[in-house]
């Protein structure tokens, strides 16, 4: 039998725990599985481990694993597969398929590029400067990589330069939104998470410090998050049916 864990980050905020619960359900009602349950990574009762501990107890034998991340660095690298050796040491006729993140998948370019273009309407904005802020790592590039092209993708759909910037590894968002509010006086920041939180709150502080310290004067405008937007779970169905079929195959 076939059960699929979901895993999420996990916020100190009960109400982003009670979204990413609503946006599980719809995930779960989409697949025909009966053990299907949603874990978090942190700041949360509902452990991978725990979850999968009680998935095997109920007789799963094909434990699936479902990032609800948007990158693959720290979290699904390391995290994930740390919090499952417990079960693989103890059950090991279990077998464990951990399926990709899914930050880069075209659903989610396509509420990037609708934040992007009621954010200039919103503003009455005609051709800012337009900054992608992703939080990045300092160990991973594959977060890097995604982005970028996630950029190139913004720009040919919006017509505008958009620039890319990290809270961490390469190109520091401070230095990229300096350089651009020296171009133009109107900058459009477009944060690439799932929620709003600590993360845009800092963003929000560095940035009017760092306005505050220009010669001239500087709008600095903000899209929405990716809010988990519920159309971006046609994204993840899609990698979970994916990664199922090429499992499937292999071991025919």
């Amino acid at each position: 039998m076939r059960g699929i864990i979901y895993v999420a980050h996990g916020s100190q905020k009960s109400e982003k725990n009670q979204k990413m619960q609503l946006f599980f359900e719809t995930l779960k009602a989409a697949r025909k599985e009966e053990q299907q349950a949603l874990a978090f990574l942190e700041k949360h009762p509902d452990t991978l481990a725990l979850m999968a501990q009680k998935q095997v107890a109920n007789g799963v034998k094909e434990l699936v694993i479902v990032p609800l991340l948007l990158f693959s660095a720290m979290h699904q690298i390391e995290d994930i597969p740390k919090q499952l050796q417990t079960i693989k040491l103890e059950f090991p006729e279990v077998s464990v398929l951990i399926c990709p993140t899914f930050g880069q998948e075209e659903e989610v370019v396509r509420v990037l590029t609708e934040n992007i273009k009621s954010s200039l309407s919103a503003n009455q904005l005609d051709h800012p400067e337009v900054l992608l802020v992703a939080h990045g790592s300092s160990h991973y590039r594959q977060p890097a990589d995604v982005v970028k092209r996630i950029g190139r993708q913004l720009g040919d759909c919006s017509g505008l330069a958009v620039a890319v910037g990290f809270l961490y590894g390469e190109l520091p968002y401070l230095e990229q939104a300096t350089d651009l509010l020296k171009k133009e006086e109107s900058l459009l920041i477009v944060p690439f998470f799932l929620f709003g939180g600590h993360l845009l709150d800092k963003i929000k502080i560095q940035i009017a410090e760092l306005t505050s310290q220009m010669a001239k004067v500087s709008q600095v405008y903000y899209a929405p998050t990716l809010n988990l937007d519920i159309s971006m779970t046609t994204a993840i169905l899609r990698l979970v049916d994916q990664q199922i079929s090429i499992t499937d195959k292999l071991n025919k």
